[in-house]
């Protein structure tokens, strides 16, 4: 048994045209239709990148008790699992967060794994007189991160050299030297289409983008649409929609690998992304800041197993990231751990149906839908949560660099899924990802009258069912006690 995973980073499905977008030049996207099934209903969980990425290694929710962390000692890794049932398990990624503090753990758990450098602002080539750059950035977001990135840019001019093609590369080395091998997991990961929007010419040439001139209309900020011209938003939006082609193309050739080495037969193919993106909806660019509607939060899906007898091209089934893992492992015939919440997909539909789905950010609006209801629930206290972890280097060490009033540190009791060791309960930490959800109030959306979720509606009813239901689910995962007060619901039994 072989298996497939190719993960995109912040990838909006309404810019693909499996889910009706018919700008974007994206053919092997569309080739999916012909074995894929396509799911319609698959949301996030814990968000943004790191947390997302946890789920797809322990197919658990994260977002109720930390943030942004490193794997945890007591989490089960899905390829550390395969790794130990003798299955080789391969990573080929340009993601950068691996290489931080905050993303400890992650890339050690696989049987080997290869790094592709330069996306973003990846510190991997040095310049010294930078003032220039320092200045120009200054007023942007993350700074720092743009500083580098144009240092990095100047390495990669043809599509050859860009990471996300190298990336790739490594994938297809991959698989010319293991097709005929029994027995492997193969994890393909790129950053793109992540801002920012950097992307070889000939792809930029299909929607007649002028030549690129750094990072003026490629790498948007995080926040409101407020005060930009609409030439500029539609400016982001199709420099997005050049690198979702270049994703595409990229797709295409391990498609062609697949037709080249005949491993259809025996090899489960995914195809999934961490969070969607705003290309100015609702009034927002980037992630993080706004409420969680569906450009960020419904994700696309696509899965190829070769155990289906019958091809079910569209899927309503209510799926999200947790059930990812779970997939695999039944896949490989492994029992799932005890703590994985997420189910296997079979046949289109989850092994047991998916009553809700709830996702968010930690500290943000907890968010839950049934697939035509979505309800965001902001919290009803100032301030933050508590964070409970023993992997909190990343942002502990960044308030004691900093000179700022330390963390409150206390020892929690042991959760349901810590395997009987208490964790670091870290107070007075609050919340670097700026979030403005809490402003935002609780909004509920009707998604057969509104999908677009324009129109917030008023239904006490509704509501009751769907706080009960996040209460439930919260209960369920074990969430600390004082988040209930903090978000105004009562504690259900679990």
């Amino acid at each position: 048994m072989k298996a497939i995973m190719i993960t995109f980073d912040s990838l909006n499905r309404r810019l693909l045209p499996n889910y009706g977008c018919k700008e974007v030049i994206a053919p092997e996207f569309e080739r999916l239709k012909q074995r894929f099934t396509r799911f319609d209903c698959c949301y996030a969980a814990s968000l943004p990148c790191i947390p997302a990425r946890r789920e797809l290694h322990t197919g658990r929710e994260n977002f109720l008790h930390c943030r942004w962390a490193a794997l945890e000692p007591f989490d089960d890794s899905m390829p550390e699992i395969l790794k130990y049932n003798g299955i080789h398990t391969h990573l080929a990624t340009d993601h950068t967060h691996y290489w931080e503090d905050e993303g400890f753990g992650y890339h050690t758990r696989y049987s080997t794994f290869q790094f592709s450098r330069g996306q973003e602002g990846d510190p991997v080539y040095g310049k010294a007189d930078t003032l220039s750059l320092e200045e120009e950035m200054k007023d942007r977001r993350v700074p720092h991160l743009r500083v580098q990135d144009a240092i990095n840019r100047q390495n990669a001019q043809e599509t050859a050299s860009f990471p996300q093609t190298v990336t790739f590369d490594q994938g297809l080395e991959f698989l010319r030297e293991n097709h005929d091998s029994p027995n492997w997991f193969l994890h393909i990961e790129t950053f793109d289409p992540h801002e920012p929007f950097h992307t070889p010419e000939e792809f930029r040439c299909l929607y007649h983008l002028p030549r690129s001139e750094g990072q003026a209309f490629d790498w948007p900020d995080y926040r409101r649409t407020d005060g930009l011209f609409q030439e500029q938003i539609d400016g982001y939006r199709r420099e997005n929609m050049a690198l979702v082609s270049f994703c595409s193309w990229n797709l295409g050739r391990i498609l062609d690998a697949m037709d080249t080495y005949g491993l259809w037969q025996d090899t489960m193919v995914v195809i999934n992304t961490d969070h969607g993106f705003f290309l100015g909806e609702h009034g927002w660019l980037g992630k993080n800041t706004g409420p969680y509607y569906n450009e960020v939060a419904n994700i696309p899906l696509f899965l190829y197993d070769p155990r289906d007898t019958v091809h079910i091209k569209e899927s309503r089934d209510l799926i999200q990231t947790v059930d990812l893992p779970a997939t695999l492992l039944d896949f490989f015939h492994i029992k799932l751990p005890e703590n994985m919440t997420g189910r296997p997909i079979r046949n289109g539909k989850r092994e047991e149906p998916r009553k809700i789905a709830c996702f968010g950010l930690f500290g943000g609006q907890i968010n839950c839908t049934d697939g035509r209801f979505v309800y965001m629930r902001a919290p009803q206290k100032p301030g933050f949560p508590d964070a409970y972890t023993m992997a909190g280097q990343h942002f502990m060490r960044r308030r004691v660099q900093s000179g700022k009033d330390p963390y409150t540190l206390t020892l929690s009791r042991p959760f349901s899924f810590s395997k009987g060791y208490p964790l670091i309960r870290i107070g007075n930490m609050g919340n670097d990802f700026q979030t403005a959800q809490r402003e935002y109030g609780n909004l509920l959306f009707d998604l057969k009258q509104d999908p677009e979720q324009n129109h917030p509606i008023h239904s006490p009813e509704t509501e009751i069912r769907m706080k009960q239901s996040i209460a439930e689910w919260m209960a369920k995962m074990d969430a600390p006690e004082e988040l209930f007060d903090y978000y105004g619901l009562e504690i259900a039994q679990n």
